[in-house]
């Protein structure tokens, strides 16, 4: 996931002390006896990364992998077939 963050603190005479990113994969499923819709929420992935001082802007690109499967509560990347 690429994040692009934008941030003016040219005005402000406090710091940024850090960036705090998370991301939530929120999984919806129908209950096949009582029809009722069912939802949970995981944390997938987090970071943080120093923030800036007062009086500053800036521009950064942020870059990180979310995983693409959850089993028993740890990430795991899709296998890949070597055909």
């Amino acid at each position: 996931m690429r994040v692009l963050l934008e941030s003016d603190n040219s005005k402000c005479k406090f710091s940024i002390k850090n960036y705090k990113f998370k991301c939530f994969r929120t999984v919806t499923h129908k209950d096949p006896l009582t029809g009722d819709k069912k939802s949970s929420e995981q944390k997938v992935s987090a970071f943080k990364e120093a923030g800036i001082p007062a009086f500053k802007s800036t521009k950064r690109e942020f870059v990180f992998d979310i995983p693409l499967t959850i089993k028993d509560d740890k990430f795991e990347e899709p296998k890949t077939s070597t055909a």
